[in-house]
């Protein structure tokens, strides 16, 4: 059992998730057409963003590679009835998610992802010619973010860095802006940490 696993079951409780999903959500809305869009969320935990964002879109493919993430993510599907939601355990390879997609978001994923590059590639190929892509992630950070006994991360993402690797993947109407701003206790001294909102889409 991984660490996921084993959160899955508090991760909807706590307020720093839903203040993020709230703040990113909104910011979504405003830079994307989302109506009835037909989305996937890549690594999306207990799919809070797509849960946020439900009745925007049409039908949503949530994926996430934690078995306790997909049980509770599960077991919300079932209890809200919302039929266009479907659960998916898979990894960054995006294996069973499917293809054609007018969106592809993430939220707190990409830094979990070691091949970012190859990432953004598979991305392209599963999106819908003019299909759109949000990555919200954290700007580049001291490691403090998830301290050191946490290593299968990147240390956020420099913005300029992102954008150009985008760019490089096949996106085009790259722009990047600051969705969030989490605020976390470090050393007993609050410390903040800046989340970048990136969209992008595949051209036409």
């Amino acid at each position: 059992m991984n660490r996921f696993d084993t959160m899955a079951k508090e991760w909807d409780i706590a307020p720093v998730h839903l203040e993020r999903t709230r703040d990113l959500a909104r910011e979504m809305r405003k830079r994307l057409p989302l109506q009835g869009m037909r989305a996937l969320e890549v690594g999306a935990g207990t799919g809070l963003l797509s849960f946020a964002l439900a009745e925007e879109l049409g039908e949503i493919v949530v994926s996430d590679p934690s078995q306790g993430m997909i049980e509770v993510l599960d077991a919300k599907i079932r209890a809200t009835g919302l039929s266009h939601l479907r659960a998916v355990r898979t990894d960054d390879s995006l294996d069973g998610t499917g293809t054609d997609f007018d969106l592809v978001f993430l939220q707190m994923a990409l830094h979990h992802i070691p091949d970012t590059a190859g990432f953004l590639s598979r991305v392209l190929a599963v999106l819908k010619p003019g299909g759109w892509l949000a990555i919200a992630d954290l700007d580049t950070e001291d490691g403090s973010f998830h301290g050191a006994e946490v290593t299968d991360v990147h240390l956020g993402f420099d913005r300029t860095e992102i954008v150009k690797s985008t760019q490089a993947a096949g996106f085009s109407r790259v722009g990047i802006e600051t969705g969030h701003v989490l605020r976390r206790e470090i050393d007993a001294a609050p410390r903040d940490y800046p989340i970048f909102l990136l969209t992008a889409q595949r051209p036409h």
